[in-house]
């Protein structure tokens, strides 16, 4: 009941932000909202999904920091097996969706941020870099899903572990940029909450 009860609260506070940001697709920040001294240019990539395109973008970052595993990795793996707990697997499988739909809506504000005149370039180019960064943890908690799918909670665990991963890139490289808040920031938070409570969830789950 508590393992239910906490992941109902994720699923209902994943939805509140998806309604309050929903209505400010359409706004444009003022020019002041992105203000920030000058900044050496960084690319902060915390994974390479399957899919990634062979060609270069068109902001060539000067120094590019990869991560090849994820920054939340847990610390336990949890055993293989199917969940046979039916409101855990269903309640995990529509939050890990929740957290798909979050990545895409924020993969389309950061796109509509980036087509504004207005941002500096160092503004443009982490918002480039947050829709490189949401792209990976849209497609790791899809193969989070496949994984439930085949009861390999090791893999589910791990995908969790980057996508969360892949959203604190997005803050990091604002958060060297412009020191503080960013316009995605909600997004990226939404996606760090659903992951790691998701990825608590299962441990306990796997270990109870």
């Amino acid at each position: 009941m508590e393992l239910t009860n906490r992941i109902l609260l994720i699923v209902s506070l994943s939805s509140l932000i998806l309604s309050f940001s929903g209505g400010a697709y359409g706004s444009r920040p003022s020019p002041s909202q992105f203000a920030s001294p000058p900044a050496p240019v960084i690319s902060y990539i915390s994974s390479t999904p399957d899919d990634a395109p062979g060609s270069s973008p068109a902001y060539a970052p000067a120094v590019s920091y990869i991560s090849y595993a994820p920054m939340n990795a847990p610390a336990s793996s949890p055993s293989n097996g199917p969940i046979v707990d039916l409101d855990i697997l269903v309640l995990l499988q529509k939050s890990i969706r929740n957290g798909i739909h979050i990545a895409e809506e924020g993969i389309k504000r950061a796109q509509q941020l980036s087509g504004d005149p207005s941002p500096p370039s160092t503004v443009k180019m982490c918002l480039h870099q947050c829709i490189e960064n949401l792209s990976y943890a849209r497609d790791d908690l899809k193969k989070a899903l496949g994984h439930i799918a085949t009861a390999d909670n090791f893999l589910v665990s791990e995908d969790l572990a980057a996508a969360s991963s892949d959203a604190a890139a997005c803050d990091q490289c604002f958060a060297e940029m412009m020191g503080g808040n960013h316009p995605i920031a909600e997004f990226d938070d939404a996606i760090t909450s659903t992951s790691t409570d998701c990825l608590s969830i299962l441990l306990d789950y796997a270990s109870g």
